[in-house]
């Protein structure tokens, strides 16, 4: 045992980690998931305004899920 270890194990503390990062990442998660829910529902209107087929709208839409 090291010297470090046999003062923290003597003093009765130890180490506490940050629960920030993983709370960051899980609201970034459900934010991504409300995004990516959101898109197939205004697939209709985005095929109307830029005069595509759904087909390529719903490739972007795709690809955009996995690059994100």
């Amino acid at each position: 045992m090291t010297a470090a270890a046999a003062t923290a194990a003597d003093s009765g503390t130890e180490e506490r980690n940050s629960w920030v990062p993983m709370i960051a990442i899980a609201l970034g998660q459900v934010l991504m998931s409300y995004n990516v829910a959101s898109l197939p529902v205004a697939m209709g209107g985005m095929v109307a305004s830029f005069n595509v087929p759904p087909t390529t709208v719903a490739t972007g839409i795709v690809t955009y899920s996995m690059l994100v």
